[in-house]
């Protein structure tokens, strides 16, 4: 008989609670251009940050990356909801700056980029970040057409067309992995993922 393993962490509460706001936030939304709730992207955003040694800090913090930026919901409520550090995580994942407006996708990607670039190594946001952007990169890649005619009309469902869209997951995948912390089978999923869409 061999021994239970227990697992890393046991939920407290956290993980709870920034799941019922993230389902009460985006109860509305859907991912683009299908029907799916857009619940499951945050969903596996948050397995995969589990599944790569993530606390439950990071966890609660990926339910709840897009809810400042694509929902009606203030810093302060995420923080009264989960904690300052859940917060602090949601609030750096986020491409916009508070109080800014901009009609141009790459000026926001841009922001992003910049703040990914200051972190340092053992910022707790970059697992939930990399874990996002995989998501979203074999998602894509997974619907991606065959034919170039329909690679071509693809990327006009999107607010960037593919040029923005090969800058920004590039430059994605370089800042992530010059950062030398984050888990590299992760890193190799986006990057496949990018290979397929880009090449």
């Amino acid at each position: 008989m061999t021994d239970k393993q227990m697992p890393n962490w046991q939920p407290t509460g956290l993980i709870q609670r920034a799941f019922k706001l993230a389902a009460k936030k985006h109860a509305t939304q859907a991912n683009k251009g299908s029907g799916i709730p857009y619940l499951t992207h945050l969903l596996a955003v948050s397995s995969l940050v589990i599944e790569h040694g993530g606390t439950e800090e990071q966890a609660a913090a990926a339910l709840l990356h897009d809810v400042l930026e694509d929902t009606k919901t203030s810093y302060k409520r995420v923080k009264r909801t989960t904690n300052k550090n859940i917060a602090d995580m949601v609030k750096a994942c986020s491409s916009k700056k508070f109080g800014e407006e901009h009609s141009d996708p790459w000026i926001v990607k841009k922001v992003y980029l910049e703040k990914l670039n200051d972190k340092k190594p053992n910022d707790p946001s970059l697992l939930v970040a990399l874990s996002d952007k995989v998501h979203n990169a074999e998602r894509t890649a997974n619907e991606y057409p065959k034919t170039a005619d329909a690679q071509k009309n693809y990327w006009s469902k999107f607010n960037a067309g593919y040029d923005i869209q090969k800058l920004w997951y590039t430059s994605l995948y370089e800042g992530l992995n010059a950062k030398g912390t984050l888990p590299p089978a992760l890193l190799e999923r986006l990057q496949v993922a990018i290979k397929i869409l880009f090449n």
